[in-house]
C-alpha cells in the first residue's frame, strides 16, 4: 500500500465535460472540476467565494416583464446604464435613476389641442406655421427662411431643474430655450429628430421656448410640456420580445440600435433607432435613424415612370403603374427621381441671401443655352452667379432689376460650370421675387420621403432634396429600408463609417458621415453598399470591428466572414504597409483589439476570433472545447468583463450564468457556474461598465418575493469588498447600512426582500440569519453601525477524478487521508471539505493548540494538513464548500491519499 500527495496548485482550469473526466494524461484535466459553482477563479490560479450582488433597484415593470441593459460608455469616468423594458427607456448615472423634481411650471397649450393659442407667430417671410387638425404644430419653411413659434413660460420654481418632454412626430424641428426671447443659454440650439426627447435645464427665471423649421417641407411637433415629477421614462419601439434581439454600437454620445423581428412578408420589420445623450448627461432622446440621402436599391430598369407634382415642399408622386404598398409609408420609404433636364426655382422674400439650387451646364454651342425667368411684384437686384464646383466659390455674372424671361449662352464650350440665381444679402427691397433657371440638358436627382400611400399609384411625400422637373421619369430609385423592404439587424462603427448589415446586404456610410449614404459622392470617401451572397444569411447576428469588419450569420459554414475588397479597396484609405505615409486617402482608424468573442448558431458554444499571422486572416477558435456541453441549455446574452481578469459572462436560458475566465497567454480557459438561486433567483441579463481596478458587472435577477415576481438590478461587489472586515459584501440583493450604531439598521430598505430570510454581516461578524419584516425592516439583537444584509448563496467545488498518470490508477481503490490548504482572507469557519457534499467537515476549531476566536478572518492561512475522513473508493473526490457571508479564498490544496497497490510515488 502506498501513500501519495496530490497538489491542487491551480483552481483556474474550471469545469470539464463528464466525457473528459478520465483524461488524467492531460495536466489541465487533472486539475479541472466536475462542479465549480459560485467560486470565482483568477488567472493566477486562486479561487474565492464570489462577491455578492448589491441591490440597486427594481426594473421598470418588473412584475410583468423582463428588462435589458445597454451600457453607455463615453469614458472610464463618464458612463451610464440604460434600462430597456417593454416600450420604455430609463437611464441610471452612478446607479441612480435620472428623475425630475416636482415643479408646477407649465407650458401653456403644449399639446396644441385646437389651435396654436399662446404660441407667438414669429414666421420669417414666406414661411408658415399653423395648427394641424390632428393636434400638431405644423412648421413649413422656405429653404432659407424659417417658420417659428415661441412662448415665454412663467417659471414658478427658479433654480430647480426642469425638463421638457417633447414628442417630435414628423421631420426635424429646431429648438432653443433661453432666458430671453431668441436666446439659447438654457438649451443650445439643436435639431430634434422624430422620436421622444427629455431635455433638462435649470432656469433662474422665466424662459422662452422657440420651435422652428427652415426646410420647405412640413415639420410636425406633437407636444412639448414640462416633464412630470418622477423617473425620466422615454418611449421606445421595442416590445418585450424584441429585447433579446437588440444589437448596438456607440459613437460619442450616440448609440445606434438595430433589432431583429420577423413579420409576415418582411425580412426584418423593426426600424433603426438612435439613443442620444445631450448636454450634461441628464438630457436623453430616443429617435429614429433617418438618413436623407440613401441608401437606395438598384435603379429602375422597367417602363414604370414616377412624376413629382412639384419641385419642393410637400408634394405628391404619381406612378404610371401600381407599385406602391401600404408599408412604404409605415416607416417612410425614400424615393429618388432623376429629372430629364434641370429646373431650379425659389422665392426671394426678404433681405437675407437667397439663391436657387444650382444647374450643371456642359457641352458646347447651343447645348449650353439655359433659360432665366424672373417674375413677381418687387424691387431689388437679382444676380446670376457661376462656379466651377457645386459648392462654390460663386462669382457674379450679371444682374437684373426687373422681370424677364430670356435665354443665356455662356459660350464656355467643353467646360463644366454651375449656375444659380437669386439675391445677395441686402439686395432685396420689397415684394416677392420668383427666380427660375431651366436647362434642357443634364439631370437633377431629387429625393423625397413618403408620408402616406394614397393608393397603389400615388403617395404624398416631403421633398428632402429638390427635384429637377415635374415631368415623368423612368430614372428612379427606391430606398433600401422601409416597412416593405425591412431593415438591417446589426450595426458597427468601423474605420470612420457606420455600418449596417442584414437582409443579405451590408451598408457603410460615407466616411466620417454616419448619416450620409449619397452614392454620388466620388472617391474613397463615398458610401458602400454590397450584397453578401447566397444562403441562409438574411439575418446578420453581429458585426464586429477588428482589423477587418467581421460579421456572423446563421450559416454553419460561414459563422464568421471577413469583408475583403481588393483593387481600389472601397473600404476607404487603407495603408498596405506600416511604413506608408498618411495621406488624405490613406488614413483610417483601426481598433486596437485583436480578438473578439461570439456565440455560435447553436447558442451553446463560445468562440474567439484571433488573427492568424501565417494565414493573414481571422480564425475562430472554440472556447468550449473542454466543456462542450457546459452551456447546453442555451446562451441568451453575453457581456465581457476586462478587469481584474477577462471574464465572459454568459447568461443561460435556465437563469444561471456560465462565466469563462480567459487568458490566451497563460492558456487559461476556465468555465465556472454562477447562480443567485435565493428566493428562486433567475439571472436574465448582464451588462458591464468599465472601472478603474475592477469593471462594474450588473445582473438582472428575477425573484419570487412574497409570492410575487420582482426583477432586481444588482451589481457585483468588488473583490476587495468581499474579504471580511466591518463591511463584507457577500450576499445577494444585499443592501448596506453605514451610520451610527442601531438595532434597526433597515426600516424599509429591504422591502424588495420582505418576509425573506437573509444573511447578516454586522461590524465584522456573521451574525446569522434574520427575517425581513413585511415593511422591509430588520431588527438586530445588538446595535451595529456597519451592516450588510441579503440572500445567502453557496459555492461548491468537486474535483475531477483523483489519479495520476504514473501513480495511482483511475480504477484503483483509493482513500484520501488528509487535506491541507493554503488560503487567504479565510473565515475560520468559511470552508467545508469532504468526499461529497453530504459529508462535509468544518475547518479545525483549534489551531496551534489554541481555540480560534469567533469570526476570525485569516489574512494568511498556511497550516498542516488535517484528517479528511474519506472512505476507500475507486472514484475518490475532493469536495469543497463555502457559503456567504463568510469570505474564503483558496490558493492551493494538498491531498494525501493512498491506494491498495504498492506503486504510489510522490509528485511535486
Amino acid at each position: 500500500m502506498a501513500s501519495q500527495d496530490k497538489e491542487l496548485l491551480a483552481f483556474n482550469r474550471g469545469v470539464i465535460s463528464s466525457r473528459g473526466l478520465a483524461r488524467i494524461d492531460l495536466k489541465r484535466m487533472a486539475m479541472s472540476a466536475e462542479t465549480q459553482r459560485n467560486w470565482m477563479p483568477r488567472v493566477l490560479g486562486s479561487m474565492m467565494l464570489r462577491p455578492g450582488l448589491e441591490f440597486i433597484d427594481r426594473t421598470n415593470g418588473d412584475a410583468t416583464g423582463p428588462a435589458r441593459q445597454i451600457p453607455f460608455t463615453f469614458g472610464v469616468d463618464d458612463t451610464a446604464q440604460l434600462e430597456l423594458s417593454d416600450g420604455n427607456l430609463r437611464v441610471r448615472i452612478d446607479d441612480v435613476l435620472i428623475s425630475r423634481p416636482t415643479v408646477t411650471t407649465a407650458v401653456t397649450n403644449g399639446g396644441f389641442g385646437a389651435s396654436l393659442a399662446d404660441w407667438n407667430d414669429e414666421d420669417e417671410s414666406g414661411a408658415t406655421s399653423s395648427h394641424h387638425a390632428s393636434g400638431y404644430m405644423s412648421l413649413v419653411g422656405t429653404g432659407t427662411n424659417a417658420a417659428i413659434r415661441n412662448q415665454e413660460v412663467t417659471t414658478v420654481e427658479t433654480d430647480v431643474e426642469h425638463a421638457l418632454i417633447i414628442n417630435q412626430h414628423t421631420g426635424r424641428v429646431r429648438i432653443r430655450v433661453g432666458s430671453t426671447e431668441h436666446d439659447d443659454d438654457y438649451i443650445s440650439e439643436t435639431l430634434l429628430d422624430v422620436g421622444y426627447h427629455s431635455l433638462a435645464f435649470t432656469p433662474t427665471g422665466n424662459f422662452w421656448i422657440e420651435l422652428a423649421n427652415v426646410e420647405a417641407h412640413k415639420v410636425w411637433v406633437d407636444s412639448i410640456n414640462v416633464e412630470a415629477a418622477g423617473t425620466m421614462d422615454l418611449l421606445t419601439p421595442w416590445a418585450e420580445d424584441d429585447l433579446p434581439n437588440l444589437r448596438w454600437d456607440q459613437s460619442g454620445d450616440v448609440i445606434y440600435v438595430a433589432c431583429k423581428r420577423e413579420a409576415a412578408g418582411v425580412a426584418n420589420a423593426v426600424k433603426l433607432m438612435k439613443i442620444e445623450r445631450r448636454g450634461t448627461g441628464r438630457s436623453w432622446s430616443v429617435v429614429r435613424y433617418l438618413p436623407d440621402d440613401g441608401p437606395f436599391r438598384v435603379q429602375n430598369t422597367g417602363p414604370i415612370t414616377l412624376t413629382p407634382s412639384a419641385l419642393s415642399g410637400d408634394i405628391g408622386i404619381e406612378a404610371s403603374k401600381a407599385i406602391f404598398k401600404s408599408t412604404h409609408s409605415t416607416f417612410n420609404s425614400l424615393w429618388r427621381i432623376a429629372s430629364q433636364g434641370q429646373t431650379v426655382t425659389t422665392d426671394v422674400t426678404d433681405g437675407s441671401e437667397t439663391f436657387t439650387g444650382e444647374i450643371r451646364v456642359v457641352g458646347s454651342e447651343t447645348s449650353r443655352i439655359f433659360g432665366i425667368i424672373i417674375e413677381g411684384t418687387w424691387t431689388g437686384t437679382v444676380t446670376l452667379q457661376f462656379a466651377f464646383t457645386e459648392d462654390g466659390p460663386w462669382n457674379d455674372v450679371t444682374t437684373w432689376t426687373a422681370n424677364t424671361s430670356e435665354s443665356y449662352d455662356d459660350q464656355q464650350a467643353g467646360q463644366i460650370i454651375y449656375y444659380r440665381i437669386g439675391c445677395k444679402t441686402g439686395e432685396w427691397s420689397s415684394g416677392t421675387i420668383t427666380v427660375t433657371l431651366t436647362y434642357t440638358g443634364g439631370s437633377i436627382q431629387g429625393v423625397a420621403r413618403c408620408n402616406t400611400v394614397t393608393d397603389s399609384k400615388n403617395i404624398t411625400a416631403s421633398v428632402l432634396k429638390d427635384f429637377g422637373a415635374v415631368t415623368a421619369s423612368k430614372d428612379w430609385w427606391e430606398g433600401e429600408w422601409s416597412g416593405l423592404r425591412g431593415f438591417p439587424t446589426a450595426p458597427a462603427i468601423h474605420e470612420g463609417r457606420l455600418w449596417w448589415a442584414g437582409n443579405d446586404k451590408i451598408f457603410g456610410s460615407a466616411s466620417d458621415g454616419y448619416e450620409t449614404f449619397d452614392d454620388n459622392i466620388e472617391g474613397d470617401g463615398g458610401p458602400i453598399s454590397r450584397s453578401i451572397g447566397s444562403g441562409p444569411i438574411r439575418v446578420i447576428h453581429w458585426l464586429m470591428s477588428m482589423g477587418r469588419l467581421l460579421f456572423g450569420t446563421s450559416d454553419n459554414s460561414a459563422n464568421i466572414m471577413a469583408t475583403k475588397f481588393d483593387g481600389n479597396n472601397p473600404l476607404g484609405a487603407r495603408s498596405n504597409s506600416f511604413d506608408e505615409p498618411l495621406t488624405p486617402t490613406n488614413f483610417n482608424i483601426k481598433t486596437i483589439s485583436s480578438k473578439g468573442i461570439f456565440v455560435d448558431r447553436t447558442e451553446q458554444r463560445l468562440y474567439e476570433l484571433t488573427y492568424n499571422i501565417d494565414e493573414q486572416d481571422y480564425k475562430s477558435l472554440d472556447l468550449s472545447i473542454f466543456a462542450p456541453d457546459f452551456n447546453t441549455v442555451g446562451i441568451t446574452q453575453i457581456a465581457v468583463q476586462m478587469k481584474p481578469d477577462v471574464r465572459v459572462h454568459c447568461v443561460r436560458s435556465d437563469g444561471t450564468v456560465g462565466v469563462l475566465i480567459f487568458d490566451r497567454l497563460e492558456n487559461v480557459i476556465c468555465w465556472v457556474d454562477v447562480d443567485s438561486s435565493g428566493a428562486g433567483g433567475l439571472i436574465e441579463d448582464v451588462s458591464v461598465l468599465p472601472g478603474t481596478v475592477e469593471d462594474q458587472v450588473y445582473y438582472i435577477v428575477k425573484r419570487t418575493i412574497n409570492s410575487g415576481t420582482q426583477r432586481h438590478l444588482c451589481k457585483w461587489a468588488l473583490e476587495s469588498e468581499a474579504i471580511g472586515g466591518d463591511l463584507n459584501k457577500m450576499a445577494d440583493s444585499f443592501v448596506v447600512y453605514d451610520d451610527t450604531p442601531t438595532t434597526a439598521p433597515f426600516v424599509t430598505e429591504l422591502l424588495h426582500l420582505r418576509d425573506e430570510t437573509v444573511e447578516v454581516w454586522a461590524d465584522g461578524a456573521d451574525i446569522g440569519e434574520h427575517t425581513v419584516s413585511a415593511t422591509g425592516g430588520l431588527t438586530l439583537a445588538v446595535a451595529a453601525s456597519k451592516v450588510v444584509a441579503g440572500l445567502g448563496y453557496t459555492a461548491q467545488f468537486k474535483s475531477a477524478k483523483m489519479a495520476e498518470q504514473e501513480g495511482i490508477g483511475l480504477l484503483e481503490h483509493k482513500k484520501i487521508n488528509r487535506l491541507g490548504f493554503i488560503a487567504e482572507n479565510l473565515h475560520h469557519q468559511g470552508l467545508q471539505y469532504g468526499p461529497d457534499f453530504t459529508n462535509l467537515n468544518d475547518l479545525p476549531a483549534v489551531e496551534d493548540g489554541d481555540v480560534v476566536a469567533a469570526d476570525t478572518i485569516h489574512a494568511s492561512y498556511h497550516e498542516d494538513n488535517f484528517a479528511f475522513g474519506g472512505d476507500w473508493d475507486s472514484d475518490s473526490r475532493i469536495c469543497l464548500q463555502a457559503a456567504a457571508p463568510r469570505p474564503c479564498t483558496i490558493l492551493a490544496a494538498i491531498a494525501q491519499f493512498e491506494s491498495v497497490e504498492n506503486i504510489g510515488r510522490s509528485q511535486k
